[in-house]
């Protein structure tokens, strides 16, 4: 596997190679590939991620290039929160609701090619190419999560290409990468993702932004956002962990066709309690005010929801709402307790944050 990946490599795919891929790219490689099993990973599975990591480097060592340092500050309102939590559905209503600006699929997958005529038509083909393929290799991961280059796209790329982002360790087993994580603050990542993201826009445009991903380092998101107004949608704890753990499963499956979903659930429960404490401590220690919405009150009422978050961010909200139905899953859902978890530990496990900021309070155990 590492062979497929040689730093060296990496770097002579690039006209220029900038500091952050010359120093920093090394150690996230080696973290992200620590743990893994080349006999686990399919042939189609190894060829698959050495595409992923070599596109991620290049994507961010030009986005570090056109903005060396600090790019200039993001303008955004961020639905952030957890995971499989209805943030996809929200953010689908608010882009026109709030009349923000809204990241592509392929502007996600390719920004360095957003404001030149002459690379997006590329770009979009690329892109539409990339996610039939992903597409054709996992359908239930589509089913899940939608890949579309042509409509609205979650941020969560653009964290992905800086090589510093949980969303590896859903596609990988790599508990060594996801220690570090925690040992460390997303810096270099979220500058990386500013630099993107202007280079799609520019510091006059105002983002409606998404990502589940931001819960794990607010401080470093308010450090290149330091205006953005953050959105959550609570659900119950039980749900929110079955339907992350399917599709954490599906998307395992990808590179890895023989991943037991039993050792997925204790991991992935003790990963999200450790990422909560420090997601609430960041809220409290900068005073941020998250603006809170249910997801039971948002498939219910979404206009009265849509209303409520435009009174708490102080706009007028537009009455004219585009209401996507919610996905209704069709693929095979494995329940709780495939993943090796019962509805009382992960209650349990989670207790100190239900009916707080991330989560609602959990239905008696069943």
């Amino acid at each position: 596997m590492r062979d497929l990946l040689k730093i060296s490599e990496l770097g002579a795919e690039a006209p220029e190679v900038s500091p952050w891929l010359e120093h920093d790219v090394p150690q996230r490689v080696e973290l992200l590939l620590a743990d893994q099993d080349p006999e686990g990973l399919s042939e189609l599975g190894a060829l698959g991620l050495s595409e992923e990591i070599k596109h991620a480097v290049r994507t961010a060592n030009a986005a570090v290039l056109a903005f060396p340092g600090v790019p200039p500050s993001i303008d955004a309102v961020v639905v952030g929160g957890l995971p499989r939590t209805g943030t996809t559905y929200l953010q689908s209503i608010l882009g026109v609701a709030l009349g923000r600006r809204l990241l592509r699929g392929w502007e996600a997958y390719l920004p360095s090619s957003a404001t030149k005529p002459e690379l997006r038509v590329r770009a979009i083909s690329e892109a539409r190419a990339r996610f039939a393929a992903a597409r054709a290799v996992s359908p239930e991961l589509h089913e899940m999560h939608p890949l579309d280059a042509d409509g609205i796209e979650e941020c969560t790329p653009l964290l992905q290409h800086s090589l510093e982002c949980l969303q590896w360790a859903m596609m990988l087993d790599a508990p060594s990468y996801v220690e570090w994580l925690h040992a460390t603050r997303r810096t270099a990542a979220y500058r990386i993702w500013a630099a993107q993201l202007n280079q799609v826009g520019d510091r006059s445009t105002r983002w409606l932004l998404k990502s589940p991903m931001h819960f794990c380092d607010y401080r470093s998101l308010i450090s290149v956002a330091p205006g953005c107004r953050i959105i959550h949608v609570r659900r119950d704890p039980i749900a929110m962990m079955t339907s992350f753990l399917n599709l954490c499963l599906s998307a395992r499956r990808v590179f890895n066709p023989n991943v037991v979903p039993a050792g997925l659930g204790q991991f992935w429960l003790t990963q999200f309690a450790r990422f909560l404490d420090v997601a609430q401590q960041d809220i409290d220690d900068l005073g941020i005010h998250v603006v809170v919405v249910d997801l039971p009150d948002l498939l219910v009422d979404p206009q009265g929801v849509v209303g409520f978050i435009g009174e708490e961010l102080g706009v007028k909200a537009s009455p004219h709402l585009h209401l996507p139905r919610p996905l209704a899953a069709s693929h095979r859902r494995l329940p709780l307790e495939a993943f090796g978890l019962q509805a009382r530990s992960v209650q349990q496990r989670l207790r100190g944050h239900l009916g707080g900021p991330f989560l609602l309070e959990a239905h008696p155990a069943r």
